[in-house]
């Protein structure tokens, strides 16, 4: 059975991964973060230095991204995977000049 960790740079996925690379839990076969492409600086910070450790333990990890989900809110759904990207109605997203990847 293939084991497959959804790491979302979190405490729980952290926890869990770190774990499994030292041996308390079985190691997963894959680990995958899904990049919106839309985090915090910390969070990218975050995500290179367990990306450093997952090498040099040997797991595999994965990022996978389509586009910036902020520019998909902004801008429509994506055209190439007709993905609709949707915020209620009542929110109003502005992007921020300090930070291209507020909202």
């Amino acid at each position: 059975m293939l084991t497959v960790l959804a790491f979302g740079a979190g405490v729980q996925s952290t926890t869990l991964l770190y774990l499994s690379m030292d041996g308390h839990i079985p190691r997963f076969d894959h680990v995958i973060f899904a990049d919106t492409g839309e985090e915090p600086a910390e969070v990218y910070a975050h995500l290179d230095r367990v990306r450093r450790r997952c090498a040099d333990t040997e797991q595999p990890f994965h990022v996978v991204s389509h586009s910036h989900l902020g520019d998909d809110l902004l801008n429509g759904p994506s055209p190439k995977y007709n993905i609709p990207a949707s915020a209620p109605k009542t929110t109003r997203w502005t992007r921020s000049a300090e930070n291209s990847g507020t909202y």
